[in-house]
């Protein structure tokens, strides 16, 4: 009987303890949900005839997930809004933000947006950001003149023509000047920039002419093999590469590699003020930038040309030994030498 009683006070107590713990779980899941609740950005609207009251609490930051204005304002003709403050938190820049749009929103639909019962910084805040807004200029619709246009037009290609004569003006002052005192003269930065725009060019340049010479060759001996004059062939590859297609595209493609790499160089050197610190140490940017890089072109230039007339030529020999049968030394024959010979 007594150890039925035990069992029994026993079971009891276990009972006890099992409910109340259930009920510590319970009330910390609702204190857990009230925290989160409270954590979280939260606006209620309040509608009050045409105005509108809109209240802010909880916590606001841009790491987690916040009202949009838009939401809150659709389809509702407000003539007043006010916005206050109920158990705000801690915030950062996604409040400020929120403001921000609803007083954009305001200001575009013509509502009188009132924030006066917010805190003082935040006040301060938005309007310090709203005043650092400027807003876009409109663009002015009314038409122009004809000479009008044509005076600015005018008046910018003089302002252009200028800036060139200035540039051509000191770039040959300096080039005088380097091959009057040739000491005073950056050698290794010209040597560095000859392989530069020479040496590191020659792939593209020697592909691009090959290449071509190859168009030339297949597209005349379509032609000239219909009249049986296979061997003039070597005359139109010849004359059209070395006269106009080799030095053309040597210079399209030093234009176009080693001029966007001159432009971007300087560019830079520009933007981090390399140059204004040349000018301060009294070295003049001309004699220590530009002339290094045109002496250089001008050097390499020519060989680059007589390096893509070779290569265009080999590449007409190429296509004439394939397609027309023709051999090579036939094409290297001189045709006054032929002429001679007869």
């Amino acid at each position: 009987m007594c150890l039925l009683s035990r069992v029994e006070s026993r079971g009891q107590v276990r009972f006890v303890q099992v409910l109340h713990m259930s009920l510590a779980e319970k009330t910390s899941h609702a204190g857990m949900a009230m925290e989160a609740r409270a954590a979280q950005a939260t606006v209620d609207t309040e509608r009050s005839g045409s105005a509108l009251l809109v209240k802010i609490s909880g916590s606001w930051s841009l790491l987690r997930e916040k009202p949009e204005w838009n939401k809150l304002v659709e389809n509702r003709e407000v003539t007043r809004i006010k916005v206050i403050q109920e158990n705000l938190a801690e915030w950062d820049s996604a409040l400020l933000l929120f403001l921000l749009h609803g007083q954009s929103w305001c200001a575009k639909h013509k509502v009188d947006f009132d924030i006066d019962a917010l805190p003082e910084g935040l006040r301060r805040l938005v309007a310090q950001v709203a005043a650092a807004s400027v807003a876009a200029p409109q663009k002015d619709e009314t038409p122009v003149s004809f000479l009008t246009t044509t005076g600015l037009a005018a008046k910018k290609w003089g302002a252009g023509a200028g800036q060139v004569a200035r540039f051509v003006g000191d770039s040959t002052l300096g080039l005088w000047h380097s091959l009057r005192w040739p000491q005073c003269f950056p050698w290794k930065d010209c040597l560095r920039q000859m392989q530069l725009c020479g040496a590191m060019a020659l792939p593209i340049v020697g592909l691009i002419s090959f290449l071509v010479g190859a168009i030339v060759a297949f597209q005349a001996a379509l032609q000239l093999h219909q009249f049986g004059a296979d061997i003039f062939i070597v005359n139109v590859v010849g004359l059209s590469v070395v006269r106009e297609m080799g030095p053309m595209m040597a210079a399209i493609v030093v234009a176009g590699r080693t001029g966007a790499a001159y432009a971007a160089q300087l560019g830079n050197m520009r933007v981090g003020e390399e140059i204004d610190a040349l000018q301060s140490l009294g070295i003049s940017p001309i004699d220590f930038l530009v002339i290094p890089r045109l002496l250089a072109l001008l050097v390499m230039m020519p060989l680059l040309a007589l390096y893509a007339d070779f290569l265009g030529i080999l590449g007409g020999m190429a296509v004439a030994s394939t397609v027309l049968r023709l051999s090579a030394c036939g094409g290297l024959k001189i045709p006054g030498e032929r002429r001679s010979n007869r």
